[in-house]
C-alpha cells in the first residue's frame, strides 16, 4: 500500500492526514476485535504481524506488512489535504464517502457528537502531536463551511447532552451493552443510574460484538448479553414504541375515531386492527418499512392522494362543522339570539381536515383548508338544505389542504409528556362533549304519550320535582310492572309522563288541586291563593321575599295548567268536528 501522491511535509495538515491514516490500521484492530476477524482484523492478530520477524526485519516493515493486509483492495492512502476535502465535498448518491456513510457521520461529528479521537501525548508510537484537534476542526470547515467551527461544534455538543441527558439520559426500558475492548465504552451509560436502565458490560468484546451473528467462539458474557438483548432490549423496545411513539402519532386517529363514532360505526377502529403490523414497523422504524418510505417520499415531491386519508379528513370536517352548528341555541337565550355563532362552522371544519391530514408521516398547514371553508361557508345561506352546504364546504376543504397544504413529515414530532397528552385529549374531550351537551339541553325536545313536544331544557327543570324523583324507588317499581304487561314502546312514554316534563304534576300539588280540577275549579284555587300570599300583604323584608318567591310558584303552577287545558280543549275539539 502507498500514498496516492507524494507527501509534503511542509504542509502540517498534510502530515496530520498521514499519521491519521497510519494509525486508523490499527485503530481498526482495537475497536473491531472480535472472533470472527482474528485472522485479518484483531488485536491478536496485529500483535502477531507486529511482534513476528517473518513479517518484516523491522517494526516499520512489520507495521507495513500488516496494514497491506487489513487495508484489502485499497490501492493507496490519501494524505494530501485538498484531495481528502474534495472527496468529501461530494454530495453524488454514488460517492464514495455518501455510500460508506463517512460523510454523514463525519457531519453529525461536526455538529452534534464531537467524538474524536485525538492526543498530543508523545505516549504512544506514532510521535507527539500528531493526533490534534485542529486538523479535526481543519476538516470541519474545509468539508461544510467557515461556520462550522470551534464554537458550532462546542454549541450542538452541549445540544446534544442537553437533549439526550449526557451520562444520565433520562430513558426507561433501555439496554447499554459495551464491551469491555471497545474504546467507546467509557462514553457511554456504564452503570445503570435508573430504574428501567439497564447496562451490560461484556468482557473481553469490543464495539457492537452483540449485533454480529452466534458463533462457537463467542464467550459465555456474550453469549448472555445477546440473550437479554433479545429478552429485554426488543420485546421492551416493541412495547416502549408502541405506547409512546405510536400511540402520540396515534392520538389524533384514536379521538377522530372517538367523534365519529368510533370510527364510522367502528370502521375505523376495525381497519386500525388489520393495520396494526404497519404501525408498529413504523413505531419501530422497522428497516423495510423505511426503505418503503424513503422510496416514496423520493418518487413523490409530497404524499399522493390516499382516499382513505381524503374520506377521514371530509367525514371528521362534516362532523365537526355539522356539531358546532347544531350546539347553538335555536331561540334567544337570556334574551341574546347567539346564531350569529354560525360563523365558527368553518373554522370547526378546517380543524377536522387539518387533524386528520397531520396524522401519521405527512402534515400540512391549516390556512388553505381554513380559506377554503369561509371561501365556500356563504352558500350555506344559499341552499337550503344545510346538508349540502356543508358536504360542499368540507369537500373543498379537503381538496384544499390535499392540493397545497400537505407534505412528508421529514422530521419526527417533537415528543410530549404524557400528563401533556392527556390534558390535550381531555380538553378536547370535554369541549366536543359540552357541543353535544348544549345541541340536547337546547335544541332537542321530548314527545309526551299525547304527542305534544317538550324542549329537553324545560323538562330537566320539571324533572326534579316529578314523580320519577320525588319517589324514586317506588317510580322504578311501577315502571317495571308497567313494562312487563305494555312493552317498552309504552314504558319510554310512560317515563316521560312520570318525568312530568310539562310540570303538570308539580302544577297541581302547588295549588293543592287534583288532577280532574277542572279549569274553573283551578281559577279559583289561583285566585284564593294569590290573595293569601300576597307578598304586599307581609310587612318582614325576610318573609316578604319567601311570600314573593311562593307567590311566583303559584303564578307559574296557574299558567302552566291554564296552557295545558287549553292545548287539551283545543284538541278535543278539533278531534271532536273530524
Amino acid at each position: 500500500c502507498s500514498l496516492c501522491s507524494p507527501l509534503n511535509a511542509s504542509k502540517e495538515f498534510d502530515v496530520y492526514a498521514l499519521f491519521n491514516n497510519v494509525a486508523s490500521s490499527l485503530a481498526s484492530a482495537v475497536q473491531y476485535n472480535t472472533p470472527i476477524t482474528a485472522a485479518k482484523d484483531s488485536i491478536a492478530s496485529a500483535c502477531n504481524r507486529l511482534t513476528n520477524s517473518s513479517f518484516g526485519d523491522t517494526p516499520l516493515d512489520r507495521y507495513s506488512n500488516m496494514m497491506r493486509i487489513i487495508l484489502g483492495s485499497t490501492s493507496c492512502l490519501m494524505v494530501d489535504m485538498e484531495s481528502v476535502l474534495l472527496q468529501y465535498q461530494n454530495t453524488s448518491w454514488d460517492s464514495k464517502v455518501v455510500i460508506s456513510g463517512s460523510r454523514q457521520w463525519m457531519y453529525q461529528t461536526c455538529t452534534q457528537l464531537g467524538y474524536y479521537q485525538t492526543s498530543k501525548s508523545g505516549l504512544q508510537p506514532f510521535g507527539e502531536g500528531m493526533f490534534p484537534m485542529e486538523y479535526k476542526l481543519y476538516m470541519c470547515e474545509g468539508i461544510f463551511g467557515e461556520k462550522f467551527n470551534k464554537h458550532l461544534l462546542e454549541a450542538g455538543v452541549s445540544h446534544t447532552n442537553m437533549m439526550y441527558g449526557a451520562l444520565r439520559p433520562r430513558v426507561s426500558n433501555v439496554v447499554f451493552i459495551h464491551g469491555t475492548v471497545d474504546p467507546w465504552n467509557y462514553l457511554g451509560v456504564r452503570e445503570s443510574p435508573d430504574l428501567g436502565v439497564h447496562t451490560v458490560i461484556i468482557q473481553g468484546t469490543s464495539h457492537c460484538a452483540d449485533f454480529n451473528d452466534e458463533t462457537p467462539l463467542d464467550s459465555a458474557e456474550l453469549l448472555e448479553a445477546r440473550q437479554e438483548d433479545k429478552t429485554v432490549g426488543r420485546p421492551v423496545a416493541c412495547r416502549l414504541k408502541i405506547f409512546s411513539d405510536t400511540e402520540q402519532d396515534r392520538h389524533e386517529a384514536s379521538f377522530g375515531h372517538v367523534v365519529k363514532f368510533r370510527g364510522y360505526v367502528g370502521c375505523g377502529w376495525l381497519r386500525d386492527i388489520f393495520y396494526i403490523p404497519e404501525y408498529v414497523s413504523d413505531a419501530n422504524e422497522d428497516v423495510k418499512f423505511i426503505r418503503k418510505h424513503v422510496a416514496r417520499v423520493r418518487q413523490h415531491d409530497k404524499p399522493p392522494f390516499s382516499s382513505v386519508r381524503f374520506f377521514g379528513m371530509f367525514v371528521v370536517a362534516y362532523l365537526w362543522s355539522s356539531v358546532v352548528t347544531m350546539a347553538i341555541p335555536e331561540e334567544p337565550i337570556g334574551g341574546i339570539n347567539w346564531r350569529f355563532l354560525i360563523v365558527l362552522a368553518p373554522l370547526a371544519c378546517a380543524l377536522g381536515v387539518w387533524t386528520v391530514g397531520n396524522i401519521g408521516r405527512e402534515q400540512g398547514t391549516i390556512w388553505w383548508p381554513l380559506v377554503a371553508a369561509y371561501a365556500t361557508f356563504p352558500l350555506y345561506y344559499y341552499f337550503e338544505d344545510d346538508t349540502t352546504a356543508y358536504s360542499l364546504m368540507t369537500f373543498v376543504s379537503s381538496l384544499a389542504f390535499d392540493t397545497w397544504s400537505k407534505k412528508w413529515r421529514r422530521s419526527p414530532p417533537k415528543k410530549k409528556s404524557l400528563a401533556k397528552r392527556i390534558t390535550t385529549l381531555t380538553v378536547c374531550g370535554v369541549l366536543y362533549l359540552s357541543l353535544w351537551g348544549s345541541y340536547f339541553y337546547f335544541n332537542t325536545k321530548l314527545t309526551d304519550s299525547e304527542g305534544e313536544e317538550i324542549p329537553v331544557r324545560e323538562a330537566i327543570h320539571h324533572f326534579f320535582t316529578s314523580p320519577w324523583w320525588v319517589d324514586l324507588k317506588q317510580s322504578l317499581h311501577d315502571t317495571w310492572v308497567y313494562a312487563q304487561h305494555h312493552g317498552w314502546v309504552e314504558t319510554w312514554r310512560q317515563i316521560i309522563d312520570l318525568s312530568d316534563p310539562h310540570g303538570e304534576q308539580n302544577a297541581y300539588k302547588v295549588l293543592g288541586v287534583s288532577g280532574a280540577a277542572s279549569q274553573a275549579e283551578i281559577r279559583l284555587k289561583y285566585r284564593e291563593l294569590s290573595r293569601e300570599f300576597h307578598p304586599d300583604k307581609v310587612k318582614d323584608p325576610e318573609k316578604r321575599r319567601e311570600a314573593q318567591e311562593q307567590f311566583m310558584e303559584i303564578q307559574q303552577a296557574y299558567e302552566t295548567l291554564s296552557k295545558i287545558k287549553g292545548r287539551r280543549s283545543r284538541k278535543n275539539k278539533k278531534f271532536e268536528q273530524e
